[in-house]
């Protein structure tokens, strides 16, 4: 999640950020300027992601889970045994 001091900053000292801070920093992936773009970018990312496999994006979702709480060679253990059984 973005930069560790900048989290860090954030969680010692409470501040506020604006979303271009956010960004900026990897804490969200887009920044929209109305409800209305906000709502579009929303819908277009959601059928980018409807387009791809069904299996697919559970399975990456799934090693996405449990990467966040292992190693990195755990995760990639884990999604070798993912793709494997895919086979």
């Amino acid at each position: 999640m973005g930069n560790d001091s900048w989290f860090r900053e954030l969680v010692y000292t409470g501040r506020f950020f604006d979303a271009n801070e956010a960004l900026q920093q990897g804490f969200v992936s887009h920044v929209t300027n109305t409800k209305e773009e906000c709502l579009k970018k929303a819908i277009d990312l959601a059928a980018a992601i409807a387009q791809k496999s069904p299996v697919g994006v559970a399975t990456a979702k799934q090693n996405i889970v449990f990467s966040r709480d292992n190693t990195v060679d755990a995760g990639l253990n884990h999604i070798l045994l993912l793709n494997m059984s895919m086979l």
